[in-house]
């Protein structure tokens, strides 16, 4: 060719150019230029996709190494062209005025053999050999088809030469993320031409093999992060990422069976291993002195005990296929009292108790009401460490008279009789039972088979230092004038179940803030007939509503704080609020702050952000606390 107007024609046969070749170009279509060397044929074709301005170009095959400057240069995402093909380069010069921006590029790789020439080959681009290979115009990659190596979308003309591809590596690890104390483990990656370095952390690793290694899980249990870890580097010398898998290492019990050593017969304990997840845990003893109530699948149990004497508890651990194993509790159950089983008697008649003789029960001792008797408190100095009242087989009871008194230093255990017999204590007239533990009510079938009955009208009442607890079912039958007094000196619970009858409700609680007696139920008119008086400490609905419609008293006297959890302030009582008293509205979700009485302290508290919202004026008499994470919306009334 002549000029753009006279391109001219290239016949190709056999053979390669040696040396400059130029061709004019003006039109969109393909230019091949058959360069190379005495013993290979290196052509490059440039296909013109679009034209700036025609002209020529002059090409030109350079059988030397190109250099690495400018190496490694990234591509698409994970891959980087890591090193040149040192066998040559091509040389393409725009001239008399030519320009594109826009072209497609195909070069014969001949004689390339520094590297293998794959589908992912790369051509590379520089400006001229003074400047390093760069990413400036170099289009992208087409699918190599060795011996021709490709790239589309270039623009600018230059010099080009052959990369040898290095995908970033990235591995992936094959092996169990759930395995048991003790196991050995193998795990494994994709083999590739690569190294690998190999960690773990819970288990010990064996000396690793490329692309595996085991691991013996033998660290002490519990531990939070276990894992096994490899990082590959490949044949280019370029470091992926690490690929970490994390393991449970499902652990035997890590913790001994807590609860009582030294139970006395005829009571009922609960004994408890720390969890596990993932295990199911099986309780039995190795005796015969006792019954174990849930022997499975839970981490807690209840034990009935039955006899005198050692025993061992034992706790068996089953996770999956993972072996079992067991932690053992001894313990001594000693002997107590228990009713003569001929129909009960007077507290202080010796031939109430069938043992042990010649004394009466005292505020150490552990006392039992069998099936079929009856016995009656008649006096103010009547005690026992603890008590149980046994249905099963029979109904059994225990009567406080008028003008009585039961002190427990522990624990009162009602145990039912499944619906058919009942435990029972009846407190008449102003007799009081008084509680330094928790109160159990032991009965799955119905409420009535475990109960304290207050129902003469009298003034009874019952001091409880510890909780109220509901195994399922019990009941409280109260008419007027009955009080229930939490007054213990650490944190309670109040479990008001659906047959729960209280009368009046008394918190004498002394226990350091926050704690203080929760509530763990809803409180209603049926449940609560009376008042409800905060006489010292802290009483917390636990969020659950408080709603009467028969205005009795709801009284917080002065010092003492109700807590209120539930979104809106207790409804249906006759507000008594003491000059200084503290009503603390804390929660994490919004409330309604009631306006229809006078305050003495109002605290809005909340552990995370939360709104407390006025609807109306609040009168208050003593301090407005408003908590770091709770707001005060005063709303649209002021």
């Amino acid at each position: 060719g002549t000029s753009t107007s006279n391109e001219g024609t290239l016949t190709h046969s056999t053979g390669s150019i040696i040396g400059r070749f130029e061709r004019w170009i003006n039109s969109l279509t393909s230019y091949t230029f058959p360069l190379g060397t005495a013993s290979n044929l290196n052509t490059a074709t440039v296909n013109i996709v679009a034209l700036t301005t025609g002209g020529s170009l002059i090409a030109q095959f350079d059988a030397s190494d190109p250099g690495s400057n400018g190496l490694p240069l990234g591509d698409v995402l994970n891959d980087t062209v890591q090193d040149q093909y040192t066998e040559g380069f091509w040389d393409l010069t725009a001239a008399n005025g030519l320009a594109s921006g826009d072209y497609n590029l195909d070069v014969l790789g001949n004689g390339f053999v520094s590297y293998t020439i794959t589908d992912s080959t790369r051509i590379i681009k520089r400006a001229s050999a003074v400047n390093p290979w760069s990413n400036t115009g170099w289009g992208n990659h087409v699918t190599a088809v060795a011996p021709t190596v490709k790239r589309a979308a270039l623009n600018g003309f230059g010099q080009f030469g052959i990369g040898n591809d290095c995908t970033d590596p990235i591995t992936s690890i094959t092996g169990s993320n759930s395995v048991c104390t003790d196991d050995v483990t193998a795990y494994s990656c994709v083999t590739l031409t690569s190294t690998y370095a190999w960690s773990a952390s819970g288990g010990t690793p064996s000396s690793p093999t490329g692309d595996n290694i085991t691991v013996t899980w033998d660290s002490p249990p519990g531990n939070p992060s276990a894992y096994v870890r490899v990082v590959e580097t490949n044949s280019c010398g370029l470091v992926g990422a690490a690929d970490t898998v994390f393991v449970t290492v499902n652990t035997l019990p890590t913790s001994p069976i807590s609860g009582d050593v030294t139970p006395y017969n005829g009571t009922t304990r609960t004994y408890t291993v720390l969890e596990n997840t993932g295990y199911s845990y099986t309780f039995s003893l190795l005796g015969s002195l006792g019954t174990v109530n849930t022997p499975c699948c839970d981490t807690t149990t209840t034990i009935s005990w039955t006899g005198v004497g050692a025993e061992t508890i034992r706790c068996t651990a089953v996770s999956g296929a993972c072996a079992s194993n067991f932690v053992d509790l001894p313990v001594n159950i000693v002997d107590g009292f228990t009713s003569n089983g001929t129909g009960g008697g007077d507290y202080n008649v010796l031939a109430t108790w069938a043992g042990p003789p010649p004394s009466l029960p005292t505020s150490s001792d552990s006392v039992s009401i069998l099936a079929g008797d009856v016995v009656t408190v008649t006096t103010l100095t009547d005690a026992c460490n603890s008590i149980s009242i046994n249905a099963p087989g029979g109904s059994a009871q225990l009567v406080i008279l008028t003008g009585s008194k039961l002190t427990v230093t522990q624990d009162v255990e009602l145990n039912g009789g499944a619906g058919v017999t009942i435990a029972r204590f009846t407190i008449n007239g102003t007799g009081n039972l008084t509680i330094g533990g928790d109160l159990y009510f032991n009965e799955s079938t119905s409420a009535s088979s475990a109960r304290i009955d207050m129902t003469d009208g009298g003034a009874s009442t019952v001091n409880l230092a510890g909780d109220l607890k509901l195994n399922t079912l019990g009941r409280i039958a109260s008419s007027a004038n009955n009080t229930i007094i939490m007054d213990g000196t650490a944190a309670q619970t109040l479990d008001l179940g659906s047959s729960i009858v209280l009368n009046h409700l008394t918190i004498a609680n002394t226990a350091v803030s926050p704690a203080g007696v929760t509530l763990g139920g809803a409180v209603t008119d049926i449940n609560v007939l009376g008042n409800i008086i905060v006489q010292t400490g802290i009483f917390d609905d636990g969020g659950f509503a408080m709603v009467e419609a028969s205005s009795d008293d709801l009284q917080v006297d002065n010092g003492a704080t109700l807590r209120i959890q539930n979104a809106s302030y207790p409804s249906g009582f006759n507000d008594i609020l003491g000059a200084t008293s503290t009503i603390e509205y804390n929660s994490s979700s919004a409330q309604t702050i009631d306006n229809s009485m006078t305050y003495g302290h109002l605290e809005l508290v909340a552990s995370s952000a939360s709104t407390k919202t006025l609807g109306a004026a609040v009168n208050i008499d003593g301090n407005l606390t408003v908590g770091v994470n709770a707001t005060l919306d005063a709303g649209t009334a002021f």
